[in-house]
């Protein structure tokens, strides 16, 4: 990756690791590689949907850039979903990870999710 983006003189900041982290990951080897990467400058996303290994476990164990979270199904009139969105936006703030990314499918429910965020 690194001799691409000095190739084509690309900027790193245009670029974030997307990481999914099977629940058998050694802990030691992904905190090395996680090190490795912020260490080259580039910063990276915790994809919660895609990973097997325990949240609580990375979050606890981990720094991210970013948390991704897939909202293909949430429903910003229902309660619970916002209760849901609400903590997750808590806990990206008190985790130090104060930027999250959203991922959705349909694009009246990202604006319906930054409108629920912003009020």
């Amino acid at each position: 990756m690194k001799k691409i983006l000095q190739e084509y003189q690309l900027p790193r900041q245009f670029f974030y690791f997307d990481l999914a982290i099977p629940n058998n990951a050694d802990p030691d080897l992904v905190q090395e590689q996680l090190l490795s990467l912020r260490k080259d400058g580039f910063k990276y996303a915790f994809d919660l949907a895609s990973s097997s290994y325990p949240i609580t476990d990375a979050l606890i164990q981990f720094t991210f850039d970013f948390l991704k979270f897939d909202m293909t199904t949430f429903d910003v009139h229902d309660p619970k979903s916002t209760t849901l969105l609400a903590s997750i936006v808590t806990a990206c703030k008190h985790l130090a990870s104060g930027h999250f990314l959203k991922i959705s499918r349909a694009k009246t429910r990202l604006t319906l999710f930054s409108r629920s965020v912003a009020s």
